[in-house]
């Protein structure tokens, strides 16, 4: 019996005995673990509610247990810091491996101890510790960035097994010398309604997946983009597949449909296929999945030019982050010459053959499943 220790800052909803997931750290995602592994401790943030929507799913369940904490830089985790401390330790103590997922205050503490106990670790590098903090836009994290970003780099680089989501991005950003792989968890899947490449430059559908409410996902340089391109007599529509917004700060225009979350893996794929062009107009990124099922699809896809995008999408479709104006000229750049939809098309579909489930999870499994041999 192996029991495996996750480690990360997501945060789970708690509502009586049972963790909710929004999908990304779901029961189904979680029990990928479980064919290298008996079971599996999860400690994460947390956050207590009165009742479950449809748009969590649980996360506990046969052989996969969940212990929230407060997060260690909350005021909560700050006063309780002994307890957080000892929660994590308690957790790296009792099993017998260790995985953390970067970057992540959690996921550090946990590495810390791991390495001090001598137990078998691997590393998770997702994202860009920096810009995570500093796009918060507050002067705590323009303050606090560099360290993470120190923190991240000082203990990824001693980490004895690494796997990175992106191919070289986070390579460069945190080099480590021991064991490391590249591979993605954002696998697709093979896609069977793909739409012939047919584009109406007159009447374009934008699409764009996250949370509105989420600053990091740059939403609000998305919106303002719409808004000008629709000023300037375009007719451009934009479908948001994430939680619907609460505030005013995006008020429903007739351009402008709220979807939603979408969990069922087959009705994105058939909102993918509905669309024209997917944008990411986030502040940070590793690799996302949202950009590789669009792509799966034939999409033209659109991104800011942060982390892994720019290994996934076309350099002629990249715009810089947090500029409405640049997302607008790339727009207007596709409506002036439609060809381009085709060979930004055909550019997608190409490149998500490298990110096929088959070949993934090969490398993964390989990493995963040589759990013995970490050293």
């Amino acid at each position: 019996m192996t029991k495996l220790a996750f480690f990360h800052d997501h945060v789970f909803s708690k509502h009586e005995d049972n963790f909710y997931s929004p999908g990304k750290l779901d029961y189904s995602s979680l029990a990928y673990y479980l064919n290298f592994f008996s079971s599996l401790d999860v400690v994460a943030r947390y956050k207590e509610v009165e009742s479950i929507d449809n748009n969590l799913s649980i996360a506990n369940g046969n052989n996969i247990s969940v212990q929230g904490v407060w997060g260690p830089l909350t005021k909560k985790g700050i006063i309780n810091r002994n307890l957080v401390r000892n929660t994590i330790h308690n957790a790296v103590d009792d099993c017998d491996y260790v995985i953390v997922r970067l970057p992540s205050e959690i996921g550090l503490i946990a590495l810390k101890y791991a390495v001090k106990k001598n137990k078998k670790t691997a590393v998770e590098v997702v994202a860009n510790a920096y810009d995570c903090i500093v796009s918060r836009n507050t002067l705590v994290s323009k303050l606090y960035a560099p360290i993470a970003e120190y923190r991240n780099k000082k203990w990824i680089s001693k980490s004895k097994n690494v796997i990175y989501v992106t191919k070289q991005f986070l390579q460069d950003k945190y080099p480590c010398a021991n064991n490391v792989v590249s591979a993605t968890d954002a696998v697709i899947y093979p896609a069977s309604n793909i739409r012939p490449f047919v584009f109406d430059s007159k009447a374009i559908k934008l699409g764009f997946i996250g949370d509105p409410d989420i600053e990091l996902k740059g939403f609000k340089y998305l919106f303002e983009a719409v808004k000008l391109l629709n000023n300037k007599g375009h007719n451009i529509s934009l479908e948001v597949v994430g939680n619907k917004r609460k505030s005013v700060s995006f008020p429903h225009h007739g351009y402008i449909k709220y979807k939603g979350v979408i969990t069922d893996r087959d009705k994105i794929y058939s909102w993918l296929s509905d669309i024209d062009i997917y944008i990411q107009p986030s502040l940070t990124e590793g690799l996302p999945r949202s950009v590789l099922e669009a792509m799966s699809m034939g999409k033209p896809c659109f991104g800011s030019h942060v982390g892994g995008m720019s290994e996934l999408i076309h350099s002629s479709a990249l715009f810089p982050a947090m500029n409405s104006l640049a997302i607008v000229d790339r727009i207007e750049n596709i409506i002036s010459h439609p060809e381009t939809y085709s060979f930004l098309a055909k550019h997608s579909l190409a490149l998500s053959q490298e990110y096929s489930y088959d070949k993934v999870n090969e490398i993964r499994n390989k990493f995963y499943g040589g759990h013995n041999a970490w050293l």
